[in-house]
């Protein structure tokens, strides 16, 4: 008879109310696992045991750290080229970046524009 060798199974770290601990390393691997599943929130909780309104929160944070350190998608400055020429030659361009650039010969059509951007 062949000898078995059981490996104990660890318990996870809990805190004073008898909560789970993740690591930061386990935490991402469940944001990870979450994004590639195609399950609901809820549902993915239910499944791996972890508290909705916990995870929920670890999303926003995520999202919130993604969006300073990542490329921002506005910007506070906005680069405004105003050419130099006669009256009739002069125009306005406004460079909102990745390519895309406002050129326009009205300057209350500009400034509504850029209200509308500023919001």
């Amino acid at each position: 008879m062949e000898a078995i060798e059981a490996t104990p199974e660890v318990e996870p770290k809990r805190d004073s109310r008898g909560r789970k601990v993740l690591s930061d390393g386990e935490r991402e691997r469940l944001l990870e696992a979450y994004e590639g599943c195609g399950l609901t929130q809820k549902e993915f909780c239910r499944r791996e045991g972890v508290n909705y309104h916990t995870f929920v929160s670890w999303l926003g944070q995520r999202r919130k750290s993604r969006d300073r350190n990542g490329p921002s998608h506005r910007s506070d400055f906005v680069e405004m080229v105003v050419p130099f020429g006669s009256a009739s030659e002069s125009g306005f361009e406004l460079d909102l970046g990745g390519g895309l650039v406002v050129r326009t010969g009205d300057e209350d059509a500009l400034w509504r524009l850029i209200e509308r951007i500023r919001g």
